[in-house]
């Protein structure tokens, strides 16, 4: 998606741009006709020129596009062209004309399909700095102050703690968190009443906690733990 996206004008191109722009992809598709069929027909109508109308209309809207595809009709009209026995030319151009038509209507859906991708990508990379930038600033905030912040999914029983969290624990980061090894780590006189503030939250309710936890170092270390309970639409 990289290449078409920096070959498309985000706004209508200078018009000398998208004169240039068009007048190459026709002169190309010229060219391509020119070395098969000989110099003589290399303006006639054919398949060679809708790639034109392609890159045109991508670069510069439908306006070229248009551009491009009566600018080949003209030349076509011009062109001499050898025809089966039966077959007038004001057919065969208005054939070209409703496929040419096609073509274009078509690339200049994808021309806008692709801005509007664009678009929501740069959006979304804007959004994703923003939010970058908040969990940095939170993540400080939280290792200057020593808050460390933990979540536990009750239905799904999956706990998750923030390395500050790990830190006021005394625990190693690559250790899985889990309610059993906050447990562990309360002091044995404070283990009673960890014990029921987990279940509490089991049952789905929270209340402040105060108690001691021994550090892997042997250094003890009071710990105030604050939370609340988030419930689904179904209530759980």
């Amino acid at each position: 998606m990289e290449w078409p996206l920096r070959f498309i004008s985000r706004r209508s191109p200078p018009f000398l741009n998208g004169l240039a722009v068009t007048v190459a992809a026709l002169a190309g598709a010229i060219a391509v006709r020119g070395l098969i069929l000989g110099w003589p027909n290399a303006a006639g109508l054919s398949a060679t020129y809708f790639p034109a109308y392609i890159l045109a209309t991508l670069y510069g809207g439908a306006r070229w596009g248009w551009s491009a595809l009566i600018a080949s009709l003209v030349l076509g009209a011009l062109t001499p062209s050898v025809l089966p026995n039966g077959v007038s030319t004001g057919a065969v151009m208005v054939m070209f004309a409703l496929s040419g038509v096609l073509t274009v209507l078509v690339a200049s859906a994808l021309h806008d399909t692709l801005l509007r991708y664009e678009e929501t990508r740069r959006t979304q990379q804007v959004t994703q700095r923003a939010l970058d930038e908040s969990e940095a600033r939170l993540r400080m905030a939280q290792e200057v102050g020593g808050v460390g912040l933990w979540d536990w999914d009750l239905q799904a029983d999956q706990v998750v703690w923030s390395v500050t969290t790990y830190r006021n624990l005394g625990l190693d980061e690559t250790r899985p968190p889990s309610a059993d090894a906050i447990l562990k780590t309360a002091h044995p006189e404070d283990r009673d009443a960890v014990r029921a503030v987990l279940g509490a939250i089991r049952e789905g309710r929270v209340d402040n906690m105060e108690h001691r936890v021994i550090r892997q170092d042997g250094s003890v270390r009071w710990l105030l733990s604050r939370g609340d309970v988030l419930r689904g639409p179904d209530g759980q």
